[in-house]
């Protein structure tokens, strides 16, 4: 935190005030977040974690990382692509939930701890066929996509 008036500001949201207005496509690197706040970035991920969730939530501005050189504010008609990745991701996380739940060795638990292994296998395994069928939909809508059509008034 820095101090800011005498009150102690985030350094988040220096990071927000400086780089709010800039315009969708553009590029900050890591070196520009870290001169603004006089923190290297690499050893403080939360706080840039903390500023793309601010720039998203108050100027629906998206930033995606950039590989060796910082994060882009996505345009507009991205955020679609980047809700699928997330979705995406959701549902490896889930794959590997399932795995953690069906691959135990069951005879070293008790009556009561299969009971809720099993119960949360099943649940999980709902959760992740759920996802699987979202992340297959959606493909399906950004690939085929066609605006609905409108019914003509019978003249």
């Amino acid at each position: 935190m820095t101090k800011k008036n005498t009150v102690y500001y985030p350094l988040w949201k220096e990071l927000y005030e400086v780089f709010k207005n800039n315009e969708y496509g553009s590029v900050i690197s890591y070196k520009d977040l870290s001169d603004c706040i006089d923190v290297d970035i690499k050893n403080h991920r939360y706080i840039v974690d903390r500023f793309k969730k601010e720039m998203l939530r108050r100027d629906d501005k998206a930033l995606s990382s950039v590989r060796n050189v910082g994060y882009r504010i996505v345009m507009p008609n991205e955020h679609g692509r980047l809700a699928y990745c997330e979705l995406k991701r959701a549902e490896r996380r889930t794959r590997q939930g399932v795995e953690y739940a069906l691959h135990v060795p069951f005879d070293m638990l008790n009556d009561q701890e299969k009971a809720q292994l099993t119960l949360i296998a099943n649940r999980i395994q709902i959760v992740h066929a759920g996802l699987i069928g979202e992340c297959k939909s959606i493909h399906t809508t950004t690939v085929h996509f066609e605006l609905p059509g409108t019914p003509r008034p019978k003249i």
